[in-house]
């Protein structure tokens, strides 16, 4: 029983070292080797959906859609400009973020990972406008830098 226990806090208690509250996150310091950013669409039709995660590694670029799997290349330096705008960003997570649900908003997650383990993570919600989730902090440059290293991103919404 006592192993069980232990399996079962494990992500738990892995959530809270990268997620302490009211800190900005370290982002230079991690070594990290990859960020995934999604964004998730308001509740619509699957063909209008806008639905998306966007994987950065320091030398490839992998896009997700609903309608392609594609990817492209990416320099260490781009790779290195996305965690710089992270890091004044300050972004941080809160554990005691409050989400009420929103029937179709939108939103965005970022997680980012060392060596195969996922040292941060957070999510927001949009529903009109109130903002919602785990992440605090401007996002934007970086996810603005994010969606720079994809030519013509909207040929990968046709089918």
């Amino acid at each position: 029983m006592k192993k069980i226990k232990t399996v079962l806090l494990l992500p738990f208690i892995a959530f809270l070292q990268f997620c302490s509250n009211g800190k900005s996150f370290d982002f230079k310091n991690q070594d990290i080797d990859e960020i995934q950013y999604s964004y998730h669409d308001a509740s619509v039709p699957p063909h209008l959906a806008r639905n998306y995660t966007i994987i950065v590694k320091p030398d490839i670029v992998s896009v997700l859609t609903n309608f392609h799997d594609t990817t492209f290349s990416c320099t260490k330096e781009q790779f290195k400009n996305i965690i710089d705008l992270l890091e004044t960003g300050k972004l941080r997570c809160d554990t005691s973020a409050n989400n009420d649900g929103c029937p179709g908003g939108d939103g965005e997650s970022l997680s980012c990972s060392s060596k195969g383990k996922v040292v941060f993570s957070g999510d927001i919600n949009y529903c009109g406008d109130k903002r919602s989730g785990t992440l605090n902090g401007n996002i934007e440059p970086a996810a603005t830098a994010i969606l720079k290293l994809i030519p013509d991103m909207d040929k990968l919404f046709s089918n």
